[in-house]
C-alpha cells in the first residue's frame, strides 16, 4: 500500500494501432464521445482556476487534420503497402491544436485516401469540442492529403474557416495562370514578409 504513483509512458504507435483495430465502429464512437466529455470537463475545471486561459482556448480553436504513414513489420499485420512499397497503417487524426489533444481519428491501411472520409472526420471532431469552444472562432488546417471539395464544403456549411494545402501540380498551375493579376485578395490577418 501507499505506492508512489509514477507516469506510464505512452503506447508505441504500432501497439496503439494494433489495439485500436480490436474496437468495433460503435466502440470508436463511444471513445470519441468520451473524449469530448473529458475535454468539456477539463475546460470547465480550467475555467475555475484560470478563467482567462479557458476563455482564450474557447475564443479561437484550430482543428489540425493530418495523416501519416506508420511503417510496421510482419506479414500478418492488417495493413497494406503504400505507394513507396512500405507496409503501413495510416491514421487520420483531427487534433485541437491549441490543446494538443485528439478530437477524432480513423485508422486505415496504406492505401486509404484521407479525402474520402475527411468531411466525416471533421464532423466528428466538431461534435467532440466543448460547447464553449464551438461558440468562438473555429478554423481547420489540413495538409495537401485532404485537398478535396467535400472537406471545403463541409467547412463552409458549418461556418468553419479553413486552409487546405494543395500539391503544386501542372493542372493547378494552369488554373492559377488563368487568374488575372487583380483577381487576388490579400490573405486575412497576414503581414507581408
Amino acid at each position: 500500500m501507499g505506492q508512489v504513483l509514477t507516469p506510464v509512458p505512452g503506447l508505441a504507435s504500432t501497439t496503439a494501432a494494433g489495439l485500436a483495430r480490436r474496437l468495433a465502429e460503435g466502440q470508436w464512437v463511444a471513445v470519441e464521445t468520451g473524449l469530448g466529455d473529458v475535454h468539456a470537463t477539463a475546460l470547465d475545471l480550467l475555467d475555475r482556476v484560470a478563467p482567462d486561459r479557458a476563455a482564450a482556448l474557447s475564443a479561437e480553436v484550430t482543428i489540425d487534420m493530418d495523416t501519416t504513414d506508420v511503417e510496421v513489420y510482419g506479414r500478418l499485420k492488417q495493413v497494406a503497402f503504400n505507394h513507396q512499397g512500405q507496409r503501413v497503417g495510416r491514421p487520420h487524426v483531427a487534433l485541437w491544436a491549441e490543446c494538443s489533444v485528439a478530437l477524432a481519428a480513423d485508422l486505415g491501411d496504406g492505401r486509404d485516401d484521407p479525402r474520402a472520409s475527411s468531411a466525416d472526420l471533421l464532423g466528428r471532431a466538431l461534435a467532440t469540442l466543448p460547447t464553449s469552444a464551438t461558440a468562438g472562432r473555429v478554423r481547420v488546417r489540413a495538409d495537401a492529403g485532404y485537398f478535396a471539395g467535400q472537406l471545403a464544403r463541409a467547412c463552409l456549411f458549418t461556418g468553419v474557416e479553413f486552409a487546405i494545402g494543395a500539391r503544386r501540380t501542372a493542372p493547378l498551375w494552369r488554373i492559377l495562370d488563368g487568374v488575372a493579376a487583380d483577381g487576388w485578395t490579400d490573405a486575412v490577418d497576414m503581414t507581408d514578409g
